[in-house]
């Protein structure tokens, strides 16, 4: 028969440890995945490596989407930048600040505004830039990580990019008609696009690799259309939809929380209304990643393995099950 064992040691505790002996997370969701953990942070926060430990993080900085522009035919939001990598911090305390997104241009004719920036320590991702209003006809979309896309109105441009790639450009209808339909708002990993008779759709965004689900973030917002039947232009990773055309106001839609992607461009407004607001930008977040084999404590010879552990009132209990077979007689 197999007898089992429970060992309660204070010896192996302080050999193997916990993770939260390590580091101290505050403002952020901590989700255990056997081997590591990782940390999301939705509002501004902080990590700190306890005292004597070191430890490698990966790490994902996402910067607040662009809002889209107000009017027919107006811009989608750019995205926020992205900054990634690895890098091993030693002790002390790390902030972070999450970036909000961008609201949608205010009033007609106005632009959308520009997301703020996402920060990870020296890390800076920067916001997606606003989209131009399809009204006017200085309604260039904004530079940002990604550019916000150009209003429809004589074809504006859109804007240009620092951590992404640039807004799509807006599309006059004709030569005869100087009103059109919006670009969409740069991605991190493409362009806006333009259209001729929808509202262009947002570039694509980028990859969380770290987590075990994938997930999309950082895409950009649709452009809003202008005349009845078009459609207006498909935000990505969460990006705010550009509003359909037609003869009554209608707004685009904002994006979703935390996906730093840009909001969608204003419609409708053909005919004698004016065009819709556009929709807020998405706002930034920070995500990261720490092995427990990562955490090094220097004086400890070899390094310790982390792991969770079981807490019973104010004792963290470290479980060794050993298995001892015998013959009974």
């Amino acid at each position: 028969m197999y007898i089992l064992f429970l060992v309660l040691s204070y010896a192996e505790l302080f050999a193997m440890g916990s993770v939260f002996d390590a580091i101290k997370v505050t403002n952020g969701d901590v989700s255990d995945h056997g081997e590591y953990i990782i940390i999301r942070y939705n509002k501004s926060g902080s990590i700190t490596i306890n005292k004597d430990y070191r430890t490698a993080i990966d790490y994902i900085v996402i910067g607040g989407g662009g809002g889209g522009g107000n009017g027919e035919g107006s811009g989608g939001g750019g995205a926020g930048g992205v900054v990634s990598g690895t890098k091993t911090f030693p002790n002390g305390t790390i902030s972070i600040t999450i970036g909000n997104g961008g609201s949608g241009g205010t009033s007609y004719k106005t632009n959308g505004v520009n997301g703020g920036n996402t920060i990870f320590g020296t890390y800076i991702a920067y916001g997606g830039g606003g989209g131009g209003s399809g009204a006017s006809i200085t309604g260039n979309g904004r530079q940002g990580a990604s550019g916000g896309g150009g209003g429809g109105r004589r074809s504006q441009n859109g804007g240009t990019s620092t951590q992404g790639n640039a807004g799509g450009k807006g599309v006059q209808e004709s030569s005869s008609n100087e009103w059109g339909q919006g670009g969409g708002g740069g991605g991190y990993r493409s362009v806006g696009k333009s259209n001729s008779t929808n509202g262009g759709n947002g570039g694509e965004g980028f990859i969380d690799t770290l987590s075990p689900s994938t997930s999309c973030y950082a895409g950009g917002g649709g452009g809003g259309a202008h005349n009845a039947g078009y459609f207006g232009g498909i935000g990505m990773c969460g990006g705010g939809n550009g509003a359909n055309g037609g003869s009554s106001k209608i707004s685009g839609s904002n994006a979703v929380a935390n996906s730093g992607s840009g909001g969608g461009g204003g419609g409708g407004g053909w005919g004698t209304v004016e065009g819709g607001a556009g929709g807020n930008g998405g706002t930034g977040i920070v995500i990261l990643r720490i092995n427990y084999t990562s955490i090094i404590h220097p004086q400890q010879t070899p390094p310790p393995t982390y792991h969770p552990t079981l807490r019973i009132g104010s004792f963290k209990v470290s479980i060794i099950l050993l298995y001892a077979h015998y013959f009974l007689q």
